[in-house]
C-alpha cells in the first residue's frame, strides 16, 4: 500500500489545529520562521489590497516550511481583517485591541482569508476565500472600559452576516464548524495526484502489542466511533518485540494519528518517545502514542482509567487514608501513581518477592511501604482500599486466597482483573458487605483521553459501552 504524504499546518494557532481536527484532519504542526511583519510593510507598501496580502503571507508560510518537510503537504493560512482597505494587524495589548475596536464598531468590516498548500518547495493548491462581511458591533457601555475577555472575543470575530460555513457541512462530525477561514476546505478538494483519495479525512488509530489478537480495546473505540459519526478506524496490530523500534520509527509516515501499547512494549515505548507525561514518568510506562510538532509523544492513562472507574463505582474513595496493594508489577506502579494522587497518606505494598515491593516503595517515597505475604492479615486491620493488581485470580491463573475478615465494614475492595468479570476476591467483598469495584472499567476509563486526543471528542463511559465490550468476548 502507497503511504499517504504527511499533513503539516505551518501555524501554531490553537484555533486553526482545532478546526483540523474538527475536520477529521491527521496532521502535526511546524511554524513557518518568515518575519510575517516584515513580508505585511513590504506589500503594503506596493499597494497590495487586504486579500492580496492574506495570500501572499499564506503562500510564504506554507512554502517555508514544505523546503524543510520534504514530501509533506503543508498548510499555510491567514487572514487579514480590513475597513475600508485599511488592514488592522493584531494588536500588541488591551489598549490595541481598544483602538481596534473603537474603530470598528459601528461599521462593517472584512474578513479576508486565504489557505495555501504547497510541496517540497512548490504550491500545489491555493484558495482565497469571499471576503466575509462581519456585521457593525457597539463596545458595551461601561464606566470600565471594555473587558479583556469582551475584547478578545470580538477581536476574534463578529457575527458573520455571510459566511462560508456551507464549505464544511459535509464534514462528518458531531458539529457543523461555522468559520470564515477555509483551512479544511483542502479536505474534499486535493487532487489525486498529491496521494490523497476521497476518504483522506478519516482518522486512524491502533493498538499494539504481542500477542493482539484478544485485545478488547478495538471494541471499546469502535463503539465510540460509531457512537459520535466519526469516520475513523481503530486496528490491532501484532508488533513483535524485535520488529518494536522499527516501527515507532516508521510511525510518522503511517497516518496513524497515534495509538495504544499494552504488553509487552509499554517500557520500551517509554525509553524510544521524545516526550513522556507526568504519570508516564511516574509509573515507567507508556500506553498512549500522540504527535506534537511531528515529534512522538508517548502517556500514561492507566492510573486515570483506575482513579476514573473508582470514583464511578466508589465516589468516596478519595476521602481514605490507607491502601493495600497487592503485586509490585506495571500495573501496581500505576495504581499506586493514582492512590498517590487521591491523597492517601499510607500506602502498603504487599508482595511475595519483597524486593519487588521494596523497589517501588522506593520509586514513590514518602507514605509507601514494602510488605511480604506473610504480613497481609496485620496489613487490613485499618485499611479503606484493598486492590488486587496481579493476576491471581485471573482465568488460567492460580486463586488469590486471602481471607478478608480483618478489613473494616466501610473498606473499598478493587480487583483489576476483569476475567472473570466477578473474581473470588470480589465475591467474598460482596458477602461481607464490602464495596466491590470491578477491573472492566478500568480498561473503558483508560481509552478515554487517548480517543480524545486521536479523534477530537471526548467520550463517555456508559452502561451499553460495558455491555457491548462484555458481548464482544471473554478474552483479557
Amino acid at each position: 500500500m502507497t503511504s499517504r504524504p504527511a499533513i503539516v499546518l505551518a501555524s501554531g494557532s490553537a484555533f486553526r489545529q482545532k478546526m483540523l481536527r474538527d475536520a477529521g484532519v491527521v496532521f502535526r504542526v511546524e511554524r513557518s520562521e518568515i518575519d510575517e511583519r516584515a513580508v505585511e510593510k513590504t506589500l503594503e507598501g506596493s499597494g497590495a489590497d487586504p486579500e492580496t496580502l492574506a495570500q501572499v503571507l499564506a503562500e510564504a508560510k506554507a512554502v517555508d516550511v514544505s523546503e524543510r518537510e520534504q514530501g509533506a503537504l503543508v498548510i499555510g493560512a491567514d487572514q487579514t481583517l480590513s475597513l475600508d482597505d485599511e488592514v488592522f494587524h493584531k494588536p500588541a495589548d488591551m489598549e490595541g485591541a481598544r483602538r481596534h475596536l473603537l474603530k470598528l464598531s459601528g461599521r462593517t468590516h472584512q474578513l479576508n482569508s486565504a489557505v495555501v498548500i504547497a510541496r517540497d518547495g512548490e504550491v500545489v493548491w491555493s484558495h482565497v476565500a469571499l471576503p466575509a462581511s462581519l456585521c457593525a458591533i457597539s463596545i458595551p457601555p461601561s464606566s470600565g472600559g471594555t473587558s479583556p475577555m469582551w475584547a478578545k472575543r470580538h477581536l476574534r470575530a463578529s457575527a458573520l452576516t455571510r459566511s462560508r460555513a456551507k464549505a464544511f457541512s459535509s464534514l462528518r462530525r458531531s458539529k457543523v464548524i461555522h468559520s470564515p477561514l477555509s483551512a479544511c476546505l483542502f479536505c474534499r478538494s486535493l487532487p489525486s495526484s498529491a496521494g490523497w483519495g476521497p476518504s483522506m479525512a478519516e482518522i486512524r488509530a491502533f493498538v499494539c502489542g504481542h500477542p493482539i489478537a484478544h485485545s478488547r480495546s478495538p471494541l471499546i473505540h469502535g463503539f465510540w466511533l460509531a457512537e459520535h459519526g466519526i469516520d475513523g478506524s481503530y486496528e490491532k496490530l501484532d508488533v513483535a518485540p524485535l520488529d518494536f523500534d522499527a516501527f515507532l520509527g516508521d510511525l510518522p509516515t503511517t497516518g496513524y494519528a497515534g495509538g495504544n501499547v499494552t504488553l509487552p512494549h509499554k517500557e520500551a515505548a517509554f525509553a524510544t518517545v521524545h516526550r513522556r507525561d507526568e504519570a508516564a514518568e511516574m509509573i515507567g510506562a507508556v500506553n498512549t502514542l500522540w504527535f506534537e510538532s511531528g515529534k512522538l509523544i508517548g502517556g500514561n492513562t492507566d492510573a486515570y482509567g483506575f482513579a476514573a472507574h473508582l470514583s464511578a463505582g466508589a465516589p468516596n474513595w478519595t476521602n481514605g487514608e490507607t491502601a493495600v496493594v497487592l503485586g509490585a508489577g506495571g500495573a501496581a506502579r500505576a495504581i499506586i501513581h493514582a492512590i498517590q494522587k487521591a491523597g492517601y497518606k499510607n500506602i502498603r505494598v504487599v508482595n511475595r518477592t519483597l524486593a519487588r515491593a521494596q523497589e517501588l516503595a522506593v520509586r514513590f517515597g514518602t507514605g509507601v511501604s514494602a510488605h511480604g505475604w506473610e504480613d497481609l492479615p496485620a496489613l487490613l486491620g485499618n485499611a479503606d482500599l484493598l486492590v488486587n493488581t496481579s493476576a491471581l485470580g485471573m482465568t488460567g491463573q492460580p486463586p488469590l486466597e486471602i481471607s478478608l475478615d480483618p478489613l473494616p465494614g466501610h473498606a473499598i475492595v478493587s480487583d483489576i482483573v476483569y476475567a472473570p468479570l466477578k473474581t473470588d476476591l470480589l465475591a467474598a467483598a460482596e458477602a461481607r458487605g464490602l464495596t466491590p469495584v470491578d477491573g472492566l472499567g478500568m480498561l473503558l476509563h483508560q481509552a478515554v483521553p487517548g480517543f480524545e486526543r486521536w479523534f477530537g471528542v471526548r467520550p463517555v463511559v456508559t452502561g451499553a459501552l460495558r455491555d457491548h465490550v462484555l458481548a464482544g468476548g471473554d478474552a483479557s
